[in-house]
């Protein structure tokens, strides 16, 4: 689904802007209905990524970040931003390339938020196969295992927010 868990939304942002000075260059993978980009783009600079095109008018992606981009994070040039946005997306991609992705991400310096839920079974929703949870085992201990360089930063149950800063 295009949106997420309500949970620690208001926690994230806080954390962002406490921890994130004004000119960080924010991106935003697989937006949804673009909640980050409106709690967030009125104090920075955010584009997004969205990998189903459907999703920019359905949402009006356009209305809500700098830049829309068309594609697929593991393939997408990232180098110009600080702070990358991964809510409700690391489910979304097989276990090594999201592994590959988040060491690349760490190691170039790319300061990290990653919002996953739990154990959670999905398939394709709304004609988008991109839906389709692909780690659906996700828990603490996995997301500790499969990412050290992401701590938990807030976790409500069924959802964890995890940063490298």
């Amino acid at each position: 689904m295009p949106g997420s868990y309500p949970q620690g939304k208001d926690e994230i942002v806080e954390y962002i802007i406490n921890n994130n000075d004004k000119s960080k260059f924010i991106l935003d993978v697989g937006p949804g209905y673009g909640v980050y980009g409106k709690l967030l783009n009125k104090t920075y600079k955010i584009d997004c990524v969205e990998i189903f095109e459907k999703y920019i008018s359905d949402y009006s992606l356009s209305s809500i970040y700098s830049n829309v981009h068309i594609g697929d994070i593991c393939e997408f040039d990232y180098s110009k931003y600080d702070l990358i946005i991964m809510g409700d997306v690391l489910e979304h991609i097989n276990t090594d390339r999201a592994i590959e992705l988040i060491e690349n991400m760490s190691q170039s310096g790319k300061r990290l938020v990653v919002a996953v839920p739990y154990e959670y079974q999905q398939g394709e929703w709304g004609g988008n196969v991109y839906e389709t949870h692909l780690q659906p085992d996700l828990t603490p201990s996995i997301m500790n295992d499969r990412y050290p360089t992401l701590k938990l930063k807030f976790d409500f149950g069924v959802y964890g927010y995890y940063t490298n800063f």
